[in-house]
């Protein structure tokens, strides 16, 4: 087998190993529960930058009148920033529950 051959072969295995690993990936739990950037769609993407803006600005102007922001405040704007990332919102919470 030439040195040529024998880097084709390995290329080949090395592929198939990557595969599977996507394969093995698709089916975890983090997976089912997280939705990868380059899944969403330019619409999607806006429609949740909007979300996640409006919620920021929610939360700025409760402590700009206040004074303040509560810990319930901040814990809605960290759940709402999360939930973007969600597949589905209770295996994500399970998921990342289970992480900590």
């Amino acid at each position: 087998m030439s040195p040529q051959e024998a880097l084709e072969k390995e290329i080949a295995e090395k592929q198939e190993k990557l595969k599977q690993m996507k394969d093995a990936n698709k089916t975890s739990a983090r997976s089912k529960a997280v939705k990868e950037l380059s899944e969403f769609t330019d619409e999607e993407k806006i429609k949740g930058f909007e979300a996640i803006h409006a919620a920021g600005m929610s939360v700025l102007k409760d402590a700009e009148e206040k004074g303040y922001t509560s810990e319930s405040e901040s814990q809605w704007a960290f759940e709402g920033q999360m939930g973007a990332i969600a597949r589905d919102n209770k295996l994500f919470w399970a998921y990342y529950n289970s992480l900590t």
